[in-house]
């Protein structure tokens, strides 16, 4: 069976028309792409934990190891939310253009992949932390720029290393760099020779990386271990009955990663005809070692989990995402004709991914942005008149007006996409509306929000728009709640988006 469509044709012809399809499928792939970066690009409140609205990034060293985001916290504090989100986006395409060339040496295709993956869902759950996220993706732009100067050993030590001052869940995707050392593996001795080369210098580097994690946090602060964030839900091993429970406390994290891939049936088709063509008429062993590497990447995290059991995230799971597109997509045989018959696939999956970012991130960005819309144009006096402001509504009463914009506007939130129904959340939105100061005062018995709350509660302005105002503090704070009673008023367009 011969694969290539156009094989018979001249040399010279051949080659013309296959650059002309691979170029026509990436202008089409781009297209289908718009409508993500679009909606990217209309959101300007970030996650309330990102760099830039925190005073400090202490607290973060010492439950997470970030010593690179630590060390340079002020730096990341000034970069623009855009240029971050865009640097990130750029950083993550260079870094699957090279795997993917490096693997397939068809550029057309090489870009293709990386729009592809573009695409991942995780990423856009991820860039909602932008400033926080910005070293992790220029530390993994980096190691494609280098990892064909370095030897194996070498960059394992040193990404090992940097991935673990950051998101350390990059460091899993890694081993797709070093897929091109599958070309010249033939022989079963030569697979083993190559998967053992690979495996052993990537988990030897991780060992590393989570060592000078533990090494550096102690030097800076003199804490022995990370002390766990309480929404990580830890649930160390101590007997067997806790193993087996963080077993099916993973297993059931992947299942949910999986779920969000497979939701659509086209999908699942696409993705399947895909590995069977990467498998159809496989005469050597290269692609098994590139099957093998991409599910050792889709498993890693879930089994790295188990000591200590703690949350796995959709935004931390972008290897799942990377390993399975590497095992449907990463062509085997570089000067084969494979990568014909995969690319129109790719672009469909592009279409069908596409459409799910698309719908995700235009209801974050409708939330957020009604929320500073409104703000701005409900408060008495411009925000830089203030000193800051106070805000009295309970997670409760948050929920309730994400419901309300939500049902206004007729957007949905994504599969495994984080929550906007917590006070905290809604900081951000003030921060970006041009408040020096946030403080939020929902469910906390603090002396100053009951206080101030009492001595001002006749002060109450409500109407019947998204907020009520309770008056100025002493120390010249606005006060303000949402007011779950108010209509949503119908923006045409869309506010600031």
């Amino acid at each position: 069976m011969n694969l290539n469509p156009i094989s018979a044709l001249p040399t010279e012809r051949k080659t013309r028309l296959e650059w002309l399809y691979g170029c026509l499928l990436v202008i089409i792939s781009a297209y289908f792409s718009i409508g993500t970066f679009s909606e990217l690009s209309t959101i300007t409140a970030y996650r309330h934990d990102d760099l830039y609205y925190l005073d400090n990034y202490t607290y973060q060293l010492r439950s997470d190891g970030r010593w690179l985001n630590y060390l340079f916290f002020d730096w990341l504090k000034i970069v623009p939310g855009w240029m971050a989100t865009l640097a990130i986006c750029c950083s993550f395409g260079v870094f699957w253009v090279v795997a993917a060339y490096q693997q397939s040496r068809v550029p057309s295709y090489s870009l293709l992949l990386s729009l592809l993956c573009l695409q991942i869902y995780p990423l856009y759950l991820q860039i909602l932390w932008p400033a926080t996220s910005l070293p992790a993706y220029l530390v993994l732009v980096l190691a494609a720029l280098i990892a064909s100067r370095l030897g194996i050993w070498k960059f394992y030590m040193l990404f090992g290393v940097l991935c673990f001052g950051t998101l350390s869940n990059i460091y899993y995707i890694l081993p797709l760099l070093h897929l091109n050392l599958a070309n010249g593996g033939e022989s079963k001795d030569d697979v083993k020779t190559i998967l053992f080369r690979i495996v052993s210098a990537w988990g030897c580097g991780f060992a590393l990386g989570y060592l000078s994690m533990l090494a550096i946090l102690y030097l800076a602060t003199g804490q022995l271990g990370l002390e766990l964030a309480e929404w990580r839900q830890p649930h160390f091993v101590h007997s067997a009955k806790d193993i087996a429970a963080n077993i099916d406390r993973s297993a059931a994290y992947f299942l949910s990663h999986i779920r969000i891939i497979f939701s659509d049936d086209i999908r699942t088709y696409i993705l399947l005809a895909a590995i069977a063509i990467q498998f159809l008429r496989n005469k050597n062993k290269r692609h098994n070692i590139i099957a093998i590497i991409s599910l050792a990447i889709i498993a890693a995290h879930y089994v790295i989990i188990l000591p200590a059991g703690i949350v796995y995230s959709t935004r931390t799971a972008m290897a799942t995402w990377s390993g399975i597109i590497c095992l449907a997509f990463m062509t085997s045989s570089p000067e084969g004709t494979k990568w014909l018959w995969l690319s129109p696939l790719a672009v469909l999956l592009i279409f069908s991914f596409a459409k799910q970012n698309e719908s995700a991130l235009a209801w974050y960005a409708t939330i957020t942005n009604y929320w500073k819309t409104a703000l701005l144009e409900s408060t008495p006096l411009p925000p830089h008149q203030y000193n800051g402001l106070v805000f009295f509504s309970n997670d409760e009463e948050v929920g309730a007006s994400v419901d309300m914009i939500s049902t206004r506007y007729g957007v949905q939130q994504g599969m495994g996409f984080e929550r906007l129904n917590r006070s905290k959340s809604w900081k951000p939105v003030a921060f970006e509306a041009g408040f020096e100061k946030v403080i939020i005062c929902n469910d906390v018995k603090s002396d100053y929000c009951i206080d101030v709350r009492r001595r001002h509660e006749e002060n109450t302005r409500c109407g019947d728009g998204l907020y009520c105002f309770y008056g100025v503090t002493e120390d010249g704070f606005l006060m303000a709640g949402l007011n779950v009673s108010g209509s949503v008023k119908e923006y045409s367009p869309p506010p600031n988006w």
